[in-house]
Formats: structure tokens, sequence, C-alpha cells
């Protein structure tokens, strides 16, 4: 199973700190163009370097889209690069409109709710990131 996380900021990097001890092997950053190699260098959280693999164009079982709301949209395609038939996408916005974004552009995969709650946030040696709060996910019911 390939778990991928799109966006690297405050919320994709304390998702990759709680699963890299777990899940290292199955665990992707997925970043195109400058991005992929600014990340292939390591992400440094809490100052400690996370060397996650990171792709530009392998198909995930899940993906875990960790953006800003306002960044969604510009950020479709690059998503539908990893994006197969049985791919399941959760989204991890500050928006109310994400999952219907993504259900949109991607109408035969499965696209949960869901919302997250972390204590993190940008310095200038990377991303602080105590601990998540709170993370549900599911479907509409």
């Amino acid at each position: 199973m390939k778990i991928g996380i799109f966006g690297c900021g405050a919320v994709g990097c304390s998702i990759i700190k709680e699963l890299y001890e777990t899940s290292a092997a199955n665990l992707y950053v997925l970043a195109k163009k400058e991005r992929y190699e600014r990340y292939s260098k390591g992400l440094l959280i809490n100052n400690q370097y996370y060397q996650v693999q990171v792709t530009e164009n392998e198909i995930m079982d899940y993906i875990l889209v960790c953006l800003k709301n306002y960044q969604l949209k510009g950020a479709l395609q690059d998503i539908a690069t990893f994006v197969g038939p049985q791919t399941k996408i959760l989204p991890l916005l500050n928006g109310i409109t994400a999952h219907d974004i993504l259900q949109s552009r991607f109408p035969n995969n499965t696209i949960y709710y869901g919302v997250i709650n972390v204590e993190a946030n940008h310095t200038n040696q990377g991303i602080e990131a105590s601990k998540i709060i709170l993370l549900q996910y599911g479907h509409r019911s």
C-alpha cells in the first residue's frame, strides 16, 4: 500500500512525522519540478531530517492532500499524476469545499471528508510539529 502526502507544510510534515516510523517503506512525498529536488534532500521536522521517498509520477493507493484551500484548484493537475482508478483521497485542508472540488475532478475515486488540527508551524529551520490533536475522516452519511 502506497501512501502519498501532497503538500509538505505544517500539516503534511506533522503527518509524515507520525507515519514515518511505522510506514516509511510505503510513505511517499508527491512533488513536481523544483519541489521534487528540494524534498529529495530531506524534510527538516523538529530539527531532524526525514528522508522520505519522493516521487514525481507513481500511482498511490491513498493520497493525503495537505495544501491550503486556495492552492487546491491550481494543484489538481499535479495531483492527477498520482491518481489511479483505485486511489482514495483524503483532503486535510482548511476549507469546506475541498471534498467537492476533488470529487468533481476525480469522479470515479473515493474522496473522503477530513479535518485535522495540529500543533505545528513554519520556522526558519523547517517545520516544528508537536502533535496531531485531532484527525477525523469519513463519508457523508
